[in-house]
């Protein structure tokens, strides 16, 4: 698998900071194009949390764990100075994760090349899902990603214990790398290792919700465990054969999606935690059973380590989408918005099949995905 090594950089730390400046104020600016439902749903919830009462049990809108919600009200009041309560939380938000953005990349630039982390930062996915959407992705995985590498370079049992906690947080901040823990399982020989792997991050993501179960453990439970987004599973439908999903119910999607993740976590148990680590963040993406404009950032730092050409075509397309689509910054009419995922989503895959097998074999997929992607489209979903 091709990744980049850290060596020689051919772009300089004065241009290199240039970009990140130039990439930062076209978030801001795109802040200014308008808001969607989740920053709707910030606005709420901020005004919960200043007033003291429990976000759980006051809102069905908030499906995460506890670490954002304080963050949205640490960002409420700081930017008190401002009058106008809902430009406030939306101005206040994209600041902050533009921050983690930056902070990302300069980790990208520290841990591999400058290249890479401008192919993170000057992504148009990340770019309009950061100052449009305001999803906070970027902050659990910048977590996540410092947590397995502290691991990884650890010496020591005792010494992993805390990167272990810090990936705790990641999955609290929000779940993305929930699974990652079972690859970290696979990875380690030793049986205490492959216990605290599993038991230190998942019971701090268990146990932070603790202080807020008195009032909101139905909200904890319906909102956020048993959450569901768009069950649209767009790699299945194309990749799947028909007769399989008229037999199935429609809740197999998950199944199908936990399970490939896990074989995959199986597969890639002989390379490096942090190699792994970006391509978990892809076949999160790719492999999704629920797939939104928002989801398909998560796969961007992955893509930057691993970048090749079909990861090119998606980020150019991914960025086209969420311009035109009425979710993002809905710049054209696009009546099929629905199908997209179903173009972007088997791009994404073939890309990932590119990074693990090899050229030949995901050029002749991308080929082969045409012929049924018109059928989709022809057949309706």
């Amino acid at each position: 698998m091709k990744t980049y090594q850290k060596n020689v950089d051919y772009i300089s730390k004065e241009l290199f900071l240039l970009l990140l400046i130039a990439g930062s104020l076209v978030r801001l600016f795109l802040m200014l194009r308008g808001h969607n439902w989740d920053v709707d749903s910030w606005r709420i919830v901020a005004d919960i949390v200043s007033s003291g009462d429990n976000v759980y049990s006051s809102t069905t809108r908030y499906n995460y764990g506890p670490i954002w919600f304080n963050i949205l009200g640490l960002l409420d009041r700081g930017f008190g100075w401002i009058s106008d309560d809902l430009f406030r939380i939306r101005f206040a938000v994209s600041a902050f994760l533009t921050i983690v953005d930056a902070l990302l990349a300069c980790y990208l630039s520290s841990t591999y090349s400058r290249k890479v982390a401008l192919l993170f930062f000057l992504n148009p996915i990340s770019i309009i899902i950061t100052g449009y959407h305001s999803q906070f992705d970027n902050l659990a995985i910048l977590v996540g990603l410092v947590a397995i590498s502290s691991y990884e370079r650890a010496p020591l049992l005792k010494h992993k214990i805390m990167p272990l906690a810090l990936l705790g947080l990641s999955l609290s901040i929000k779940h993305v790398l929930i699974l990652f823990p079972v690859w970290m399982f696979f990875k380690e020989k030793r049986f205490a290792r492959r216990i605290l792997v599993l038991m230190i991050p998942l019971g701090i993501f268990f146990l932070l919700f603790i202080p807020y179960i008195n009032e909101g453990a139905s909200g904890i439970i319906a909102n956020v465990f048993r959450y569901a987004s768009f069950n649209n599973a767009p790699f299945w439908t194309v990749f799947a054969p028909n007769f399989m999903f008229m037999l199935l119910p429609e809740e197999s999607y998950r199944l199908f999606f936990l399970g490939a993740i896990i074989l995959l976590g199986f597969i890639m148990r002989n390379r490096s935690l942090r190699e792994s680590s970006y391509i978990y963040l892809i076949s999160f993406v790719a492999l999704s059973s629920a797939v939104a404009g928002q989801y398909l950032a998560i796969s961007i730092p992955g893509i930057a380590v691993n970048w090749n050409f079909i990861f090119g075509i998606y980020s150019f397309l991914g960025g086209l989408y969420l311009s035109i689509s009425p979710d993002g910054l809905h710049l054209a009419s696009f009546q099929y918005q629905i199908y997209g995922y179903y173009l972007l989503i088997p791009i994404l895959a073939t890309g990932l099949m590119y990074s693990l097998v090899g050229r030949e074999e995901s050029i002749r997929l991308l080929k082969s995905l045409k012929k049924r992607i018109v059928d989709i489209l022809k057949q309706g979903i």
